[in-house]
């Protein structure tokens, strides 16, 4: 996982929902969940992916995201993570173990992580 990533406090996840709150009505509908994927995916992202995305966040299953539902999914995310690190410890990974977790991402053998790649491990986790 990325350095920090399990760091955000709750205001600041807040603060981005309200970004990508694009209409100021509170909930994210269809289209603003459209817009999170397809920039997590880089423009990329099938319907399916969209659908496997918005089932995560939308707990009540209303086909609208509020706040509290991005903040209480964001949040579990990020105890996930902090618990992976704490049972990793603070393990320094070498340029080997980097290279096998770019091997491991790049199935392809292209010598690059491209966005469905990406968008595949996202799904995944």
């Amino acid at each position: 996982m990325a350095p920090g990533w399990a760091n955000y406090s709750a205001e600041e996840l807040r603060h981005y929902f309200v970004t990508l709150d694009d209409d100021g009505n509170g909930v994210l509908d269809y289209d603003e969940m459209r817009v999170l994927v397809d920039h997590i995916s880089g423009g990329k992202a099938s319907e399916y992916d969209y659908q496997v995305i918005k089932q995560l966040f939308d707990v009540d299953g209303d086909a609208e995201v509020d706040e509290d539902e991005f903040v209480s999914i964001m949040q579990e995310f990020q105890e996930g993570v902090r618990e992976e690190e704490a049972e990793n410890g603070d393990q320094d990974l070498t340029e080997q173990d980097y290279e096998e977790t770019f091997d491991f991402l790049d199935d392809d053998n292209t010598g690059f992580i491209s966005k469905e790649q990406l968008m595949e491990l996202l799904i995944q986790l």
